[in-house]
C-alpha cells in the first residue's frame, strides 16, 4: 500500500466506506493496487449520499439485473442523475473505473461546478470532461502528477479510499 493512502484506507475501513473483500480462502484483503470497478465506486458514493438505499424504478441497463449486489446503488444513481450509461444501453459495472469517470460521478453527485478551467496539461478546454475535471480539481478531491490528470488511467482501491474519505470529511460529515 502506498504511504500516501495508508491513513485514508484505515479511515475508510473505520467509517465502513470501503473495506476489503473475502478471497476464496475466506481471508479478507484490501488489495490497494487493484482497480476499483464502476459498480464498487458508485456504491461508495451512493452510500455516502443516501446511507440507506431503496429504489422504486427498474434499471435501464442491459447488464445490471435485480439480483446483482450493486443493483440498487446503480438504479439510485441513475434515478438521481449521478450517472448515465453507454450508448449500447450498458453500464459495464465490472469494468475498471477511470479518473475521468470519477470526476463525472463526483461532479454530478455533489453538484460541483468549476469556476475556472482545469490547469492539467492533458485536459484542454475542449476535452469532453474538462468541466467535471476542473470541478474536482478546484474542490481538491483529485490531484494530478507532474501537471497531468491522466483521465483514462484506472482508479485503484487505495485512490478510491482517499477520495471517499475526502468526500466524507468535506461534504458528508458537515451536513
Amino acid at each position: 500500500m502506498s504511504a500516501w493512502a495508508k491513513e485514508a484506507v484505515a479511515r475508510a475501513k473505520q467509517l465502513s466506506i470501503l473495506e476489503g473483500a473475502k478471497d476464496k480462502a475466506g481471508t479478507v484483503t484490501f488489495n490497494p493496487k487493484k482497480s476499483i470497478t464502476r459498480a464498487e465506486f458508485l456504491t461508495i458514493v451512493t452510500k455516502l449520499l443516501y446511507k440507506e438505499v431503496s429504489v422504486t424504478s427498474k434499471t435501464e441497463y442491459k447488464d445490471v439485473k435485480p439480483g446483482d449486489w450493486h443493483y440498487k446503488y446503480i438504479v439510485k444513481a441513475k434515478e438521481t442523475g449521478i450517472i448515465g450509461g453507454f450508448p449500447d444501453g450498458s453500464f459495464k459495472p465490472n469494468e475498471p473505473l477511470t479518473r475521468e469517470q470519477v470526476a463525472i460521478i463526483l461532479a454530478n453527485a455533489f453538484k460541483l461546478k468549476a469556476q475556472q478551467a482545469s490547469t492539467f496539461k492533458d485536459v484542454p478546454s475542449d476535452h469532453p470532461s474538462a468541466s467535471f475535471i476542473a470541478a474536482v480539481e478546484e474542490q481538491k478531491l483529485m490531484k494530478g502528477t507532474n501537471g497531468q490528470f491522466q483521465p483514462k488511467q484506472a482508479v485503484t482501491r487505495e485512490m478510491a479510499a482517499v477520495i471517499a474519505v475526502k468526500l466524507y470529511d468535506d461534504f458528508i460529515s458537515k451536513k
